[in-house]
């Protein structure tokens, strides 16, 4: 190994996070800096006179968040230029923003001192969620997953022995917040997603003992799911590639569980690293990956919502892994043509097409879905 340093002549306050395979991004105690790592010279090319504390990156957007002193959130482009910057009315506390992207706009969600989510937005700050009504001591970092599938984003966190989940508007979700067993959970932030380890569970908690919950979407334990480990001193991380899912659960400062969740060949086993501080704590800041399966439409994250419907709007949500062409046409059972649209997809997020149904009347209708070269039927109910 060839190896090589440079004294950035402030304290680091948080981990380096790599822009792309030549940039990396290094808050300071004093500045925001940018370090070229092509050669192995470690080449400063940029240099922000701001005390940061904390760094996020959103890779869809290609945005740095950086928390700076006195609180501000300042969002940055790959070279350091200030797209935008809101000023927080609290301290911020020793929590991560994380970040949502929707229809080509970001919103950065972030928690204060005492546990209450702000929501950053087209220049506003709004406090979506108050934890004044909730008093908690050991209060995790928020984290995003669809808690109960309706296609949306949702806000989770966990406090003393409470589990939280909310909408993005800040409105508890139905049955929460939920006591589960009389557990308490480590400040770790909880693993989310549809299906995450099994069908029909979403959600993966670390308690204060030493084990940990995998609850299902109408918020039951599923015991066959719950893992017999140490104290988590980090957030578990789903790693899926196209051929293999494996559940990443550190379990101290110096030992990583690994459990594969390939059928029929599941196995566990352990191995050793050195700290945690500077990763697995911010790993689960999102829904796990799907670019690593297969490129077909069976493969994408389909979701239409409501279904059946009553009034308003029908969404059809679409998660794609790769950028590609979508289309959907709407017909009634005598085949008549009711709603088409297309658009490109933006990979890794949610996009959605849209279907009033003020003017159409009780009954069941067929939605036509294309993505790239493959094709899906959607059947949507309408009840009025």
């Amino acid at each position: 190994f060839q190896i090589n340093s440079k004294k950035t002549g402030d304290p680091i306050t948080d981990s380096p996070f790599a822009l792309d395979h030549n940039t990396i991004c290094v808050p300071t105690k004093n500045s925001l800096l940018l370090y070229d790592i092509s050669g192995m010279n470690l080449e400063k090319t940029y240099h922000l006179e701001k005390s940061t504390e904390r760094i996020a990156y959103n890779p869809s957007k290609k945005q740095i968040i950086a928390v700076h002193s006195p609180p501000t959130i300042s969002i940055y482009d790959s070279t350091l230029t200030q797209l935008a910057e809101y000023e927080i009315p609290t301290k911020i506390g020793n929590y991560y923003p994380i970040i949502s992207t929707k229809q080509n706009n970001s919103i950065i969600f972030l928690q204060d001192n005492n546990g209450s989510v702000y929501k950053c937005y087209d220049g506003k700050v709004d406090k979506t969620f108050e934890a004044a009504g909730y008093p908690c001591s050991e209060i995790s970092n928020i984290a995003f997953g669809d808690v109960n599938y309706d296609g949306e984003h949702d806000i989770v966190f966990t406090g003393d022995d409470n589990v939280f989940a909310l909408s993005q508007n800040g409105a508890l979700l139905s049955h929460f917040p939920k006591i589960l067993y009389k557990s308490s959970y480590q400040p770790a932030s909880p693993l989310i997603g549809h299906n995450l380890l099994a069908e029909g569970t979403s959600l993966l908690l670390s308690t204060d003992t030493d084990y940990t919950q995998t609850i299902s979407q109408n918020c039951k334990i599923e015991d066959y799911y719950c893992f017999a480990f140490g104290r988590a001193q980090a957030s578990p991380y789903l790693l899926e590639t196209r051929n293999f899912r494996n559940l990443i659960y550190p379990e101290s400062d110096s030992l990583i569980n690994i459990i594969s969740l390939n059928k029929p060949d599941n196995y566990h086993s352990k191995m050793y690293w050195n700290g945690y501080k500077n990763g697995p704590e911010r790993w689960s800041y999102g829904e796990p990956a799907e670019s690593g399966h297969s490129q077909s439409v069976s493969s994408l994250s389909i979701t239409t919502y409501p279904n059946p419907a009553s009034y308003g709007d029908v969404r059809i949500k679409i998660k794609s892994p790769e950028e590609q062409n979508a289309s959907v046409k709407i017909f009634n059972l005598s085949a008549e043509l009711l709603f088409s649209d297309s658009k490109n997809l933006e990979a890794g997020i949610n996009n959605e097409f849209v279907w009033n149904i003020a003017d159409v009347t009780s009954g069941v209708y067929f939605a036509r879905l294309k993505v790239g070269n493959n094709e899906k039927l959607i059947k949507i109910g309408v009840t009025k």
